[in-house]
Order: C-alpha cells, then structure tokens, then sequence
C-alpha cells in the first residue's frame, strides 16, 4: 500500500513532542492522539527545513536545543521546493527567516504535493490556502478524521463483544485447545499475531472464551489479490456455550469492520471433515464455497462486501438478501413498513440499539443473532421477501433506528408450527405465541440490516407526510418515500 506523507508546522510538531507543561495546551491530547494514529496506519511524518528558522527564534536556549534534539526523530523534507513567483504574486515575498516566509515555504510545499497534507493550527496559513484553492492543508482534528477515514476504523462491537489484543488473551484457555490438535505450529502462530498487534472480537462467559475471532486485513490475499478484504484467522464458539448466538455476535463485529473500512470480501478456511457445524453456519449465512482447496483438506470460505450496484444481480430478493446481507439488499423490489414494537419487546429483540443497556448483554441469545422474526396478528397480506420492516418503538422514543428485510413469510395459527417457523429467532415465548395464535399469526423472519447509528422521529415522518398518525399495527408506506428513508436512516 502506498505511503501517506504528512509535513508537520511546528505549532503541530510541539505538542507532539512537549518540553514543558506550558506546551500541553488544547491541543495537546490531539496531537498525541494523531501522532499515534499515523504510527498505526503507517503514515510518515515530516517537518520542513524552513521551520528551523521558527525553533531558531526561540530566546530560551535550553528549550530550543532540547525542541531540536526531539525534532530530530522526524524527517526532514529533501530538496524542498522554493517559493514559486505565483505564490509570491498571490501571497507577498516576505522577508527570508520571517514568519510568513516559513509559512509560505509550507504552503508551497503543499502546493506541489511534496506531501499528501500539511497540518497545521495556523489560522492564516488556511486562509492562504484557501485563496490557491489547496485542499490539503488542515487541521490537527481533520487530520485525525482524514487517518480514520483512510484507515482501519474501530468499530463498536455489539453487546457482549469486547475488542482484544491477542497478546492479552490467555493463550491456554482451552477454546484454543482444538486448533492445535488442527495445526501443529498453533502456538508459534499465536505467538506471530500478539507481536504483530492483531485483535480479535471476544466473547466472555464464566472467566473463560465463550467465543473468539481474531482477524487481519489483507490488500492482496489468496482470494483476491487486487483488492482489500478481511480474513479471519481463526473463528470459533467454545462448545459449551453454542446455541445463544455468539458465532452471529461474531460475525456481526466482522460485518461492522469490513463495511465501515471498505473491504471487498471477508473470508475464513474451515476442514470439512473436523468443523461441520462452522461449515453449516457459514453456508446459513450465505457464504460461497471456494472448490478449490488448501492443503490438509482446507476448504475457503467467503463473503462480498458491497454497495448497492456493486454486486452482481440476482433475480430473487430472498437469495439476494441471503448472499449479499446484511451488506446489499434489493432495493428496486423493496416496498416500506412501518412495524410498531413495544419498548419491551425492542429492547430484547435488539439489545444493541439500547440508549442504555439494562440487560446482561448477549445473555439473550434471539439478541444477538442477524436473523430474527417478528409475530403479529395484523390482517396484512401484502408483505413478500425482500421488502423492508422500518421497527418503530411505539412507546417511549417514538422512533425508527432498526431495520430489517423480510427474507420469508409465514401465516398459521398454530402455535406449533409457528415455533418451528421461528426457532430461536424470537423472543416469544411459547405461551405467548400461543396467545398470539388465538388466532391468525403472520409470521415475518428477517434480516437485520442496521441496528446503530442514525435514528429517524415519527414527527420527521409526519411532518414528511409518510405517515399521518400514530401507527397501532404494522402499515405499508407510500413507496416513493422509500429513497427518503433510507437516506435519514443513513442506509
């Protein structure tokens, strides 16, 4: 991956590297911050050699020499360009060694990408370079956003989920215990990921892992070489604890990253003979099956990860959903509705959207899963796969923040069979959905596909004219809206 360059003013470079308690100022936390950011993302630091003349005008000796001992640990740009007679024209020639004299050398710096930002806190240095029309002079704070725009964001993992080093996870916990009976240099491999800095997603239960996921991303990899895409290096679910959702919690946190960092495929490698469950799991969430194999009957596994009009098209919105999902769904078949939920049933059903969690996060595993299901007793008929369910928190918030698209429907009145429809997608229990089956059930299994994030009033839909009043059973909205709503809900 090519290298960012940034060229650091001093009044940058000095709270980076504090001498005194006089230099930790405002902007000092946010220096640091960027300074460790770039370290991550392997972004190169320089100061130019005109900035000597700003240290140089430091009266205190002792304070200059010690700045110029510790800017010694960045680069210096080579062969800097002078200042052009354009930028003297539209700016002035200032004296040489002056203050806008160095401010001019950095600009011009800018101005013939000498690096891919200057960042600065001068005030006049923006608003010169706002008159050369030079968008790539900014700020310690815009830098910082600009780092995690281009790079690895940390995503919030879903409850129950903690982001880890691999170097603080206990290596001999025994979730780890099957991987070296599958590979003999496990241990050497463990070891390589804590002295890289890998993460992982953990999952907690009972002083052990319940559940880990540690993972890399990869520009050029064994599926694609041309784009960037995120493997997961290991993945697994303790036995003990299957059953309540924390592969899908997983998967989810995998879902977020990749998504929220532009990667083009996620993808892991699994034994067919030793990991059936993880293999059924994988093909339930729509995970291809490469044909070809690695050595030791390893079978690769994978998922696109694309914006709509990025994948290619399939004809049904069910298998569109079930292969692209949560990423893409249909949105030229998709028809909106509204899906009043009472604040009880919202904050079990999707834990995650909780302005604050008042359960044991995960301990409710229909929480935690991608694929849930919805039972009601509306007459409506309309709803078919892949149409869109806009959950409205009827009580309380009076709001939209979840969303989800249909992926089957079912109508019975048979407390039974609905159990089976629903499996552990639901937070029914059985008496209750045998109170439901009193009489017509209409059954809607669905797909998450946001929970976080921006959240849209009932008054912004009234006022919108989607809908006119408060809505007491789920309501099919006008369609023409749909482009709205999706853009308020940052979909």
């Amino acid at each position: 991956m090519p290298q960012l360059r940034f060229l650091l003013d001093t009044n940058v470079a000095i709270p980076m590297e504090p001498t005194s308690p006089g230099d930790i100022g405002v902007n000092a936390m946010d220096a640091a911050a960027l300074h460790q950011a770039c370290t991550r993302a392997g972004i190169s630091l320089f100061l130019h050699p005109a900035s000597q003349a700003d240290l140089a005008r430091d009266c205190d000796e002792a304070r200059r020499r010690y700045r110029q001992g510790l800017f010694a640990k960045y680069a210096e740009l080579q062969d800097a360009p002078v200042i052009s007679d354009t930028t003297k024209r539209l700016l002035g020639d200032p004296p040489q060694g002056s203050n806008d004299w160095v401010d001019h050398n950095l600009i011009e710096a800018a101005a013939r990408s000498c690096a891919h930002f200057l960042i600065t806190e001068d005030l006049g240095i923006h608003r010169k370079a706002r008159r050369l029309g030079l968008t790539n002079i900014v700020s310690i704070k815009a830098a910082l956003e600009v780092v995690h725009r281009l790079f690895d964001r940390e995503t919030d993992p879903p409850p129950a989920v903690e982001h880890a080093f691999v170097y603080n996870l206990d290596h001999h916990d025994p979730i780890f215990d099957s991987f070296r009976e599958d590979y003999k240099d496990f241990d050497v491999w463990l070891g390589k990921c804590s002295s890289e800095h890998r993460k992982a997603w953990v999952i907690k239960r009972d002083g052990k892992l319940a559940g880990v996921a540690i993972y890399k991303r990869e520009d050029g990899s064994e599926i694609n070489e041309r784009v960037p895409v995120l493997k997961l290096c290991s993945f697994k679910v303790a036995d003990e604890f299957r059953g309540k959702g924390y592969g899908e919690l997983l998967m989810r946190s995998a879902y977020d990253f990749a998504w929220e960092n532009n990667l083009k495929w996620i993808y892991l490698t699994a034994f067919e003979e030793k990991q059936p469950y993880l293999l059924a799991f994988l093909e339930d969430l729509g995970f291809d099956r490469l044909e070809e194999k690695k050595g030791g009957n390893e079978l690769i596994y994978t998922k696109p990860v694309g914006r709509h009009g990025e994948l290619p098209d399939l004809p049904d919105p069910a298998e569109y959903l079930w292969r692209y999902g949560p990423f893409a769904f249909k949105r030229e078949a998709a028809k909106p509705y509204l899906v009043p939920i009472k604040p009880e049933f919202h904050r079990v059903l999707f834990p995650d959207a909780e302005r604050e969690a008042d359960l044991f996060p995960g301990e409710l595993y229909f929480g935690n899963v991608l694929r849930k299901a919805y039972l009601c007793n509306t007459n409506l008929r309309k709803i078919v796969p892949g149409d869109l369910l806009f959950f409205y928190q009827s009580e309380g918030t009076a709001d939209v923040q979840v969303v989800g698209a249909v992926e089957q429907v079912y109508v019975s009145a048979d407390p039974g069979e609905i159990a089976g429809y629903v499996g552990k997608r639901t937070v029914y229990t059985f008496a209750q959905i045998e109170e439901l089956a009193a009489k017509e059930v209409l059954v809607l299994l669905f797909m998450t596909i946001k929970v976080k994030g921006a959240t849209l009033p009932l008054e912004a839909m009234r006022h919108r004219g989607v809908v006119k009043t408060h809505p007491q059973t789920i309501q099919s909205l006008p369609k023409e809206h749909l482009p709205w709503l999706l853009t308020q809900l940052s979909l």
